[in-house]
């Protein structure tokens, strides 16, 4: 997006936000367009302002509000290009240390279109079951839909951490994929990490873009980048600062994006 359309975008935002608060619903294409194009102004100027807890919050409500459904149609050609192509040895990594272990459980942290945990449904030890959370109601309804016949799988509209201070046991592998975890705070996802260090047999997996110039050995802080200013986190620091031994640590490249990929145990 070029420097004078992302200026009209934030001052078409701000205007609109005057007009027509975020919260109130009219309903239709054009509200829809209305609330994104609020809620990205909102993330402009929280990045501006350096709040990372104002901006998780805007980035919260452009995903939950139904905003981006639209999202998974537009670039459903990702699960090709990215999944079966940049990260599939990743995947068969995954699938290897889920078959050596003993997990009862495995949660998708902001799961999508359910593509993914699909797959690992197929391929994974029968007797796990696999669990889709989303904040985005819209999507976790369609893949109720979608999924009706894959008595394996359930979704269920719900956010990360609230999730697991309901569900969280032992043995349970989580899974992040493509870009979840960057939006959330430092402060946030120091909290996920710690809920998931607390009980025994908890396995963290990841695929997140970060920041190309993120040097994983000298910059353990979080910062925002980008056109979305989502977060670059460094992921192994905080995993091992939360009492993870981390078993897998790589990163690929596709296109412009540089990917960490990870795969971490609690030591308890």
């Amino acid at each position: 997006m070029n420097r004078l359309r992302k200026k009209l975008r934030i001052a078409l935002g701000t205007t609109l936000e005057y007009a027509m608060p975020l919260s109130e619903d009219r309903g239709g294409a054009f509200s829809r367009k209305a609330r994104e194009l609020i809620t990205w102004a909102r993330v402009e100027r929280a990045s501006r302002r350096g709040n990372e807890e104002e901006l998780q919050t805007a980035f919260a409500n452009l995903w939950q509000d139904g905003i981006n459904t639209q999202y998974y149609d537009r670039y459903s050609d990702r699960f090709q290009m990215w999944f079966r192509s940049t990260h599939k040895d990743f995947f068969k990594d995954l699938v290897t240390f889920s078959r050596a272990r003993q997990f009862e459980n495995m949660v998708e942290i902001g799961c999508g279109d359910g593509r993914v945990l699909d797959y690992c449904a197929q391929n994974m030890p029968q007797g796990m079951t696999f669990t889709g959370i989303d904040i985005n109601k819209s999507i976790i309804d369609r893949n109720k839909r979608a999924f009706s016949n894959k008595h394996r799988l359930e979704f269920t509209c719900f956010g990360a951490q609230r999730w697991l201070r309901q569900n969280l046991k032992r043995d349970l592998l989580v899974l992040a994929y493509g870009g979840v975890l960057e939006y959330f705070s430092e402060k946030k996802l120091r909290d996920v990490y710690g809920l998931l260090a607390s009980k025994p047999g908890t396995a963290m997996a990841l695929v997140e873009p970060v920041a190309q110039a993120h040097d994983m050995d000298r910059t353990t802080e979080s910062f925002s980048h980008g056109e979305e200013h989502s977060f670059s986190h460094n992921h192994r620091y905080l995993l091992e600062q939360a009492g993870f031994d981390v078993i897998l640590n790589r990163t690929s490249v596709s296109g412009p994006i540089n990917w960490t990929e990870i795969i971490a145990m609690n030591r308890a």
